[in-house]
C-alpha cells in the first residue's frame, strides 16, 4: 500500500463559512490554519470613536479573541486543532512540506476593543439584578452578534437596540458559535466584502424555550411575584442562540472586521493511499 496525504483549504463566499482541513491517513487529524495580513485593511468604521481601540496582531488579547472566534466555527468537530499563522509563516510551512501549492487569496482580520462607559455601567447594574434573582449557575456568557455595516456605530454608541440590531423574532439574537454570526443573513457583507461581528458579554441568566413571535421573555412559573425569564433560546439542553429583550443585558466588548475571499490551497503528495 502506498500512502500520502491530501490537504484542501477553502474560504466559501456563498455560505460564508470557513473550511480549512488537513487529513493525515495515519493520524486522522484535521487542522485549521488562520491567515492574517496587516496589509489588507486600510480603514476602520470606528476610527473617530474615542472608546474604540485597535488591538495589535501580536498581542495576547488579539490571539485569544481570534482563536475563540474561529474555534467556535468548528467546535462541533471533535478532531480539529487550531493553528494561527501569519502569511510569512504559512509560506515557510508550505516550503518545508515539499508539496505543490496553489494559493489565490487570503483572509484579513481586525479586532477593536470597545469601552463605552455609559453602556458598561448600565450593564453592570443589570448584571447585579440578574445575579440576585437568577437560579441558573451561569448568568453571563461571551456570545457573537453579526450585523450590517450601517448598524456598527449605532451599536457601539447606543448598545444593542432592537431598532437597528440584528433581531431574532422580536428580540436581539446572540450566537453561541461564530459560525452562525458570519452567515450573510446575520452579517451581510458590504460592497468591499467586509463583515462585522461583535464579541459581546450577554446576561442570559434564567432562560427557557423561545419562538419567533415572542415580544418579551415569558413569565416564570413562580410564586406571587411575577418574574420573567432573562432570555430565551432555541434549545434548553444545548443552546445555539440566545435572545434578549432588554437592551442593557448585553455589552459590545470587541468588534471583529473580517473579509472572506475565495481561497484555495491544494497540497498534493506524490503518492496517495490506495
Amino acid at each position: 500500500m502506498k500512502c500520502g496525504f491530501y490537504v484542501f483549504l477553502t474560504w466559501f463566499i456563498h455560505d460564508t463559512s470557513v473550511k480549512v482541513s488537513r487529513k493525515d491517513h495515519n493520524l486522522s487529524h484535521f487542522f485549521i490554519c488562520i491567515f492574517t495580513s496587516k496589509q489588507c485593511l486600510t480603514y476602520s468604521l470606528l476610527s473617530n470613536l474615542p472608546d474604540a481601540t485597535k488591538i495589535t496582531e501580536d498581542s495576547e488579547e488579539f490571539q485569544n479573541v481570534v482563536t475563540n472566534f474561529y474555534s467556535t466555527i468548528y467546535e462541533h468537530h471533535s478532531k480539529i486543532r487550531i493553528i494561527q499563522v501569519k502569511a510569512t509563516a504559512a509560506q515557510r510551512l508550505i516550503t518545508q512540506s515539499s508539496v505543490d501549492v496553489c494559493l489565490h487569496h487570503g483572509c484579513l482580520l481586525q479586532v477593536e476593543r470597545l469601552m463605552n462607559r455609559l453602556l458598561y455601567n448600565q450593564y453592570k447594574l443589570k448584571k447585579a439584578s440578574v445575579l440576585q434573582q437568577s437560579t441558573h449557575p451561569v448568568v453571563e456568557r461571551t456570545l457573537y452578534h453579526g450585523t450590517s455595516e450601517g448598524s456598527v456605530k449605532e451599536i457601539c454608541v447606543h448598545g444593542f437596540n432592537r431598532s437597528f440590531s440584528t433581531v431574532y423574532g422580536q428580540g436581539v439574537y446572540f450566537a453561541v458559535n461564530s459560525s452562525l454570526s458570519v452567515k450573510d443573513q446575520y452579517s451581510p457583507p458590504n460592497a468591499d466584502r467586509h463583515k462585522f461581528i461583535f464579541v459581546s458579554k450577554v446576561l442570559t441568566g434564567d432562560f427557557t424555550k423561545g419562538c419567533h413571535s415572542m415580544k418579551t421573555a415569558p413569565l416564570k412559573e413562580t410564586g406571587a411575584i411575577p418574574l420573567r425569564y432573562d432570555s430565551v433560546t432555541d434549545d434548553i439542553q444545548k443552546p445555539t442562540i440566545f435572545v434578549i429583550f432588554n437592551d442593557t443585558q448585553a455589552f459590545p466588548e470587541y468588534l471583529i472586521t473580517s473579509k472572506f475571499f475565495t481561497l484555495n490551497i491544494y497540497f498534493y503528495a506524490n503518492i496517495f493511499c490506495c
